[in-house]
């Protein structure tokens, strides 16, 4: 598995202000905070829900938003490019799969 650098920055050091969560509708429907969702991404959650990081629409307000500037934004892309590296089916193409 390639090292995910940003999510695990993430992970270790979001503070747990709350700060990004007031300035991103995407945060506030899909976890408690970015220091969480990193932590559960690195746990396996990519495999379960990989979805997630490609619901963010990347407008970067959290990352601009963050106290200890934690690039939030920049952990979604590199999320999506892990997934699509590792080959992890979204939900649309494992539906595409079975009919194909």
């Amino acid at each position: 598995m390639a090292y995910l650098h940003k999510t695990q920055d993430i992970a270790d050091l979001c503070m747990h202000c709350g700060t990004c969560m007031d300035s991103c509708g995407f945060l506030q429907e899909y976890c408690d905070d970015p220091g969480i969702l990193a932590s559960s991404m690195l746990s396996g959650l990519y495999i379960v829900k990989p979805y997630i990081p490609f619901l963010c629409v990347k407008c970067g307000k959290c990352t601009e938003s963050c106290p200890e500037k934690l690039d939030i934004m920049g952990m979604m892309e590199e999320l999506r490019i892990f997934i699509r590296d590792e080959d992890i089916p979204l939900p649309e193409e494992q539906i595409f799969r079975m009919e194909g």
